[in-house]
């Protein structure tokens, strides 16, 4: 079974509603399946990017995985790079490799690709795909937080940003990973 690469237009909200509602166990009135979230994420025109923002992943017709853009353009000119941070990122659960082969095309068509944060899953899965972790900012919740009569420590919050080796960018100029 091929698979191939599409961005997904208005035309396609019951159908990515649907697969998103499957891919993360969401009840439909999760927000991320609101149509206006939904439409002013994906689709609405934006003046600093051009391109879809949308991308799914479709085998006999079928979506089997969806990821979302954040577009991160970087530099103007001849310098400027095109870079993404995916979000919505799920496939069908049904179809192993679907994420891996979606991750793959985007990394194919951007100049980079970081996350930041992310769910456990994610945060797991990303460096197979090649992500190395960037940096990882850890807080502490503040005290009122921890429930005065229980033993454990207070709760943390930890978000990670990994990029995909194919780029690092700095300031000065691209940087391979080794």
């Amino acid at each position: 079974m091929k698979s191939s690469l599409h961005p997904t237009s208005i035309d396609d909200l019951d159908v990515l509603s649907e697969f998103l509602a499957r891919a993360f166990d969401a009840g439909p009135g999760a927000p991320l399946l609101n149509p206006a979230v939904m439409t002013g994420i994906y689709w609405d025109r934006r003046d600093d990017w051009s391109g879809p923002r949308s991308y799914v992943l479709l085998r006999d017709g079928a979506i089997v995985a969806h990821a979302g853009i954040w577009p991160i353009p970087y530099r103007t000119g001849a310098d400027a790079l095109r870079g993404v941070h995916m979000i919505d990122w799920a496939s069908a659960k049904d179809s192993p490799g679907a994420g891996l082969a979606l991750v793959q095309k985007l990394a194919a068509m951007f100049d980079f690709i970081v996350s930041i944060g992310g769910s456990e899953m994610t945060c797991k899965v990303l460096p197979a795909f090649g992500f190395v972790e960037c940096t990882r900012v850890e807080r502490r919740a503040p005290a009122s937080a921890a429930t005065a009569d229980s033993d454990s420590p207070e709760p943390q919050l930890e978000t990670r940003t990994q990029a995909h080796p194919k780029l690092v960018v700095d300031d000065a100029e691209r940087h391979e990973f080794k």
